[in-house]
């Protein structure tokens, strides 16, 4: 039996079935990833930051090609989850560009920076190990999301910061 799960993009409320067999998780890089869907609204599933492999829920967004997480420095309401700390990570550095991304329902503030981000905790499944996302230091707007940060799947095409 197949069942759709469903990968929202939150943005431009685009829509990507994946069909999996009932009770099975999609695998990624031949290791299993659990995801969850939030109301068909929500695909998030945890992604391992920095050379100390901090576990952090990020939102799978098909609308957008940034991505986003709450440093220890954002002190927001909206920034309540998990937080990536850049000194628990030797592999971090700091971009120094601040931007914010604007969405709909809110915005995100921070700084472009670097680090190494994996499916699995360790070092033997990491898939990219210098990825630009945005340490976020304040954020408004995004109390309603499941997961601590955004990870747009969009391919970078000279996206505006306007979702």
């Amino acid at each position: 039996m197949l069942s759709k799960l469903t990968i929202i993009g939150l943005a431009s409320g685009f829509r990507m079935p994946l069909s999996l067999k009932k009770d099975e998780h999609p695998r990624v890089m031949g290791t299993q990833s659990t995801m969850t869907n939030y109301n068909g609204d929500q695909y998030y599933g945890s992604l391992f930051w920095g050379s100390a492999s901090q576990e952090i829920d990020m939102i799978l967004d098909t609308g957008s090609s940034k991505c986003w997480l709450p440093t220890e420095s954002c002190a927001d309401e909206e920034c309540v989850n998990d937080k990536y700390i850049s000194g628990n990570s030797d592999s971090f550095v700091d971009g120094g560009t601040e931007a914010t991304l604007t969405y709909g329902s809110g915005s995100v503030t921070g700084t472009w920076d670097t680090d190494r981000v994996c499916l699995t905790s360790g070092s033997d499944k990491c898939s990219v190990d210098t990825f630009k996302f945005m340490g976020v230091t304040s954020a408004t707007g995004m109390s309603g999301l499941r997961a601590s940060g955004l990870c747009g799947m969009k391919p970078d095409l000279g996206d505006s910061d306007t979702y």
